[in-house]
């Protein structure tokens, strides 16, 4: 179930959206702020959720014994 951005082109809001399925056409989409169906799916490059770096090592993560990593 992808979330997806929109705009709508009657209040000028940009909201983002679950599409319970891809095949849902966008004009079943109704704006988050003033219920209009004048949306227009937004193209989107990244959506991150979280930290996503890390720059430890887990607690208890270790390379098996005799092999080179770590």
């Amino acid at each position: 179930m992808p979330i997806y951005e929109y705009k709508c082109n009657s209040c000028g809001k940009v909201f983002n959206t679950l599409v319970l399925s891809s095949s849902v056409p966008d004009s079943d989409v109704n704006c988050n702020y003033c219920n209009k169906k004048e949306v227009k799916r937004l193209l989107t490059t990244k959506i991150s959720f979280g930290n996503t770096t890390t720059t430890s090592k887990p607690a208890g993560c270790r390379a098996p014994a005799g092999s080179s990593f770590g």
